[in-house]
């Protein structure tokens, strides 16, 4: 059996947009899939096989083990094992620091970086985000101040983002939800980009910490949670993963 360090409750929200509704109405900087398939998060990019996936993640984090990523097919209530995880804590059960990578016909459909344990100076590491990601859209909000220092709370770039289709900004596909995850795979949105922190001022210094990241090509995730371990097309609604 696939190993089960990680197995959190995952929520599926499969959820029925109009294909031809327009994107702009969503929110959502578009981009075409071309430069989205060039970004990565934490070396790996959408498209590789899982070896090509595991090879990146073992080369910035040597010490990093593997272990199956499990998804319970609402409609079977059978196991499948759907990819890799990474996890970057000592305390796999807090589900705070770690790298899921899901995996269909082979090749890799998404990434999803919770990184609730980052902190990170703010000059450096939004200057890393830039050049990492270019022609996507940055992502700007205010900055919480810590502590006995008071307002004016700056503002900042937290992060930045990209998409590809009829795509909810608001509503990414990976989001967090208590110690789980929920999934939400909208019909007419095919590829998003989305890397955000948190901004923080502590000590005089701006942080960007508690953040996520996900790259996730939503046409490949809909055919394998349609296809989950060849059985009959799953219910799609609220749908345990």
């Amino acid at each position: 059996m696939p190993s089960n360090s990680f197995k959190s409750l995952i929520i599926l929200f499969v959820a029925a947009i109009t294909v031809a509704a327009s994107a702009h109405a969503t929110g959502a900087p578009q981009g075409s899939s071309e430069v989205i398939a060039a970004y990565e998060i934490l070396g790996v990019r959408l498209g590789m096989t899982e070896a090509q996936a595991a090879a990146a993640v073992k080369q910035r984090f040597p010490a990093a083990k593997a272990t199956d990523l499990v998804l319970t097919n609402p409609a079977s209530h059978n196991a499948v094992r759907s990819g890799i995880r990474f996890n970057f804590d000592a305390r796999p059960q807090e589900n705070f620091n770690f790298l899921k990578i899901y995996i269909a016909n082979g090749k890799v459909w998404a990434i999803w970086r919770n990184d609730l344990a980052g902190s990170y100076p703010y000059e450096a590491t939004s200057a890393d985000m830039a050049a990492k990601y270019p022609g996507s859209n940055a992502i700007t909000g205010p900055f919480d101040v810590v502590g006995n220092e008071r307002p004016p709370y700056p503002t900042g770039i937290t992060g930045y983002e990209l998409y590809t289709g009829a795509c909810d900004a608001n509503n990414p596909p990976f989001t967090r939800v208590n110690t789980s995850d929920s999934i939400r795979l909208n019909g007419g949105c095919s590829r998003v980009f989305r890397v955000n922190y948190g901004g923080y001022v502590m000590g005089g210094a701006k942080l960007l910490r508690n953040g996520s990241g996900q790259l996730v090509d939503l046409d490949a995730g809909r055919w394998f949670l349609s296809h989950m371990g060849g059985d009959a097309p799953p219910a799609t609604t609220r749908a345990n993963l």
